[in-house]
């Protein structure tokens, strides 16, 4: 039997995070650019939520559906860059 992706991830397995970026990053890639209009921040917006699943793997096991998660990651990472690029233009 295999182990589901979400289990893999979850134990830390790197052949289970570069399975999921194979599958996943370039739909995550356009999708932040579209929302960032900069191929730049698209790229840092991935390497964040990536950053983020490794971090905090241990939470992972709650999770359903992973390609849901994750693009709703990318929305959430996407709004607090905003917000620290408008802090630090305040500041």
């Amino acid at each position: 039997m295999q182990v589901p992706l979400i289990t893999q991830l979850a134990a830390g397995d790197r052949e289970a995070f570069a399975a999921l970026y194979d599958r996943l990053g370039h739909a995550l890639d356009t999708t932040a650019f579209s929302l960032t209009c900069s191929q730049h921040e698209a790229e840092d917006v991935v390497h964040d939520i990536f950053f983020d699943l490794a971090a905090f793997r241990q939470g992972l096991n709650s999770v359903r559906d992973i390609d849901a998660y994750v693009f709703t990651m990318s929305g959430h990472a996407v709004i607090r860059r905003q917000r620290r690029r408008k802090m630090v233009s305040l500041q």
